[in-house]
C-alpha cells in the first residue's frame, strides 16, 4: 500500500497553487518530471533554488511513501551543480539509502532534459 497525504504543495495534483508533480515508481526510484515556469525563478530565466530543494524534499519523501513509511524531514543538505533554466523539462528523483528503526536516510537528484545533475 502506497502511504498519500493530500494537499502536498509538490505531489497533490488537485492542489490549485502547488507543483503537482506525479512521483512513480521506477527502478527502485521516485520519479517525477517538473517544468518551471516564470512564477518560479530567481534571477530572470532560472528556477529558484528554493523550489528546486522542495522538488528534492518531496521526492526523498515520496520513495519513502512508496515504501509504506510515514517520515517527516530532520536535516536536507542540497548541492547545486547547475542553474535549471526556466521552462526546461526537469527529472526529479528520490531514493533510499538505508532505512533504520527510528529514521531513513535518502538521496534525490534533479536533472535536466540532457540528463546534468542541477542538484543533489
Amino acid at each position: 500500500m502506497v502511504l498519500k497525504h493530500s494537499h502536498c504543495y509538490v505531489c497533490d495534483l488537485n492542489n490549485p497553487v502547488g507543483l503537482r508533480v506525479a512521483f512513480r515508481l521506477e527502478d527502485g526510484k521516485a520519479v517525477g518530471q517538473f517544468i518551471p515556469q516564470a512564477e518560479h525563478q530567481s534571477f530572470k530565466g532560472i528556477t529558484h533554488g528554493g523550489v528546486l530543494s522542495t522538488l528534492l524534499d518531496a521526492a526523498m519523501n515520496r520513495i519513502l511513501l512508496f515504501h509504506s513509511i510515514k517520515a517527516k524531514t530532520a536535516k536536507l543538505q542540497v548541492y547545486f551543480t547547475k542553474e535549471a533554466k526556466i521552462g526546461e523539462p526537469l527529472t526529479v528523483l528520490g531514493e533510499v539509502v538505508r532505512i533504520k528503526k527510528f529514521f531513513a536516510v535518502t538521496k534525490g537528484e534533479v536533472k535536466d532534459s540532457q540528463n546534468n545533475t542541477i542538484a543533489r
